[in-house]
């Protein structure tokens, strides 16, 4: 988990300016960047060119069920 301290907010804020992304878009991205995240889900363009080059970004088109957990497992 990330804690949502000045660093992500002054990091945020140079990618809401730099490049023009909405405020919840910049502290995702932010958040993902200083955590460390490996990549970054998304389907929206301004985000995935924001993030271009710093994380590798994913969308729904990548997406071929091989990581999703089709079981279904009741007790």
């Amino acid at each position: 988990m990330v804690p949502m301290d000045a660093e992500v907010f002054s990091l945020a804020t140079d990618l809401r300016v730099d490049d023009a992304i909405k405020t919840p878009d910049a502290l995702h991205l932010a958040a993902a960047l200083l955590g460390e995240a490996t990549e970054l889900w998304t389907n929206d363009k301004r985000l995935a060119a924001a993030a271009r080059d710093r994380i590798h970004i994913l969308t729904w088109g990548d997406f071929d069920g091989s990581r999703a957990d089709t079981t279904t497992s009741r007790t």
